[in-house]
């Protein structure tokens, strides 16, 4: 875990060289009221247990990653998760409904 905020209800998930954006974002969102948490897995696939478990604990998850649009990091962990998994460009979300 690289940052960790009590209160936070955002997972912000940098793969490789994406940790220092996801970093940036966490920055970003904290000046704007939102505490998230990031986190940098040892690796993409498969996805880590406990890195699904951990999702969720968070109302939003983001990963940024270098990969598919399909098929990468963030559909694997909705999928694990039971998520939808939304692709925005070469960063995808998943995020749990409300009910």
């Amino acid at each position: 875990m690289l940052r960790h905020e009590p209160s936070a209800k955002v997972l912000i998930v940098g793969y490789g060289q994406f940790v220092g954006m996801a970093l940036s974002v966490a920055d970003r969102l904290r000046d704007q009221g939102v505490a998230a948490v990031v986190v940098d897995p040892l690796w993409a696939l498969p996805i880590s247990p406990d890195l699904v478990a951990a999702a969720d604990g968070f109302d939003l998850v983001l990963t940024l990653e270098d990969n598919l649009v399909e098929g990468a990091s963030a559909s694997g962990c909705a999928h694990a998760s039971r998520r939808p998994a939304r692709p925005r460009g070469s960063s995808h979300s998943a995020s749990r409904s409300s009910s």
